[in-house]
């Protein structure tokens, strides 16, 4: 899912995450700073727009948000720590969610979440309302909406990926380190956290091989990375996405703002994930590979993922329990047991989204590629 294409959800941004500054000009204008951005016809981007336009006409003025693409706040840090002192009103979270919200980690465990019904089971379900819960009480944020970038993979420079063998001795950037660094370390990669605005120069100068990333990561870097290698849906895991409201500032609003913003974010989050849907597909469909030896985006065979599944055994949740303490032991456990009874709930095309005809999307998403 290319980055320049997606970003998925929620109030999604993309990698993401989006803020808006508390000091309103009278009040009633607020400004909604995204550091992700991407270009003009990127999923998260087109859908923050479009949540942004509408609630001025909702309110009749009443509140106002301006847009502001990769300007105003440029870390997710710095955001979440400015909206819990009341200094923004909302902050978003893509791949640093877990670093800041540790409660949320049992999310980013390879092989967990199957497909968007099942995550966004997991998370409107009671796993998610606990993890809500926690948050506002320890970060003083009230949670808005749950959203997605999708799921992550692996590109690379060097060559296919279709054993673990394969991953020796490369350099992948990661955005979720205490799930992806085991898992790369398992398969004998080395995991190099970093910004994704500084992939491309780091793929370039030598300093990482490749990243975990999005179909859409992949399409803005298959120059640099011809080789994209899908091992298992849900493999990597999903890079889900949090926004969450200054409970200062939420609770300040009139409780029909309120319904109104959120009704406007669940309206966005459905058109956001359409709209990434359709981008997605549109790359598998221009890059897709079906010789494993050859560059492109391969989608590595059942029984080719369970000697991945194999290898990595239960390297990254023991890893997670000893970074966490041993009090996350039996959370992670009941996420996993939990996790699998929806898993069961909700079978593969049981989302909505994946039987959307994108034909009248084709025109919004104006990606051009050359092969």
């Amino acid at each position: 899912m290319k980055k320049g294409i997606i970003i998925i959800t929620g109030f999604i941004i993309g990698l993401t995450l989006i803020c808006y500054p508390l000091a309103a000009r009278a009040g009633k204008v607020f400004d909604l700073g995204d550091p992700i951005g991407g270009p003009p016809d990127a999923p998260g981007r087109i859908a923050l727009e479009y949540f942004s336009s509408e609630v001025g006409k909702r309110t009749n003025g009443e509140i106002t948000i301006k847009y502001h693409p990769q300007t105003i706040v440029t870390s997710e840090t710095k955001a979440v720590e400015m909206c819990k002192a009341g200094a923004l009103a909302f902050a978003g979270t893509g791949g640093g969610l877990g670093t800041i919200f540790p409660n949320t980690q049992p999310l980013a465990l390879p092989y967990l979440l199957r497909d968007y019904a099942h995550y966004y089971a997991v998370v409107r379900g009671p796993i998610g309302k606990k993890m809500e819960e926690e948050i506002e009480k320890k970060h003083r944020l009230k949670m808005v909406i749950w959203g997605d970038f999708g799921f992550r993979q692996f590109a690379n420079t060097k060559k296919p990926l279709n054993s673990p063998n394969d991953f020796k001795g490369l350099k992948l950037r990661v955005l979720a380190p205490l799930t992806q660094g085991p898992t790369l370390k398992t398969w004998g990669a080395s995991a190099v956290a970093m910004a994704w605005g500084d992939v491309p120069s780091a793929i370039q100068s030598g300093v990482i091989d490749g990243a975990v990333t999005s179909s859409n990561g992949f399409a803005v870097l298959r120059q640099q990375t011809p080789y994209y290698s899908i091992i298992g849906v849900g493999g990597m895991a999903l890079d889900f996405y949090f926004l969450g409201a200054s409970k200062k500032w939420w609770d300040g609003l009139s409780p029909a703002h309120q319904k109104i913003i959120r009704d406007t974010l669940q309206e966005m989050i459905m058109y956001q994930r359409k709209l990434q849907w359709c981008s997605d597909n549109l790359v598998a469909k221009d890059f897709g590979a079906k010789d494993p030896k050859k560059p492109g985006m391969y989608n590595l065979k059942a029984e080719e993922v369970e000697v991945f599944k194999k290898a990595l055994g239960n390297a990254v949740s023991d890893s997670l329990v000893e970074k966490l303490g041993p009090d996350s032991k039996e959370l992670i456990a009941k996420f996993q047991e939990e996790g699998q009874k929806l898993s069961a709930q909700y079978p593969p095309g049981s989302d909505p989204v994946e039987s959307f005809d994108c034909s009248p999307l084709v025109k919004i998403l104006t990606y051009k590629q050359k092969k």
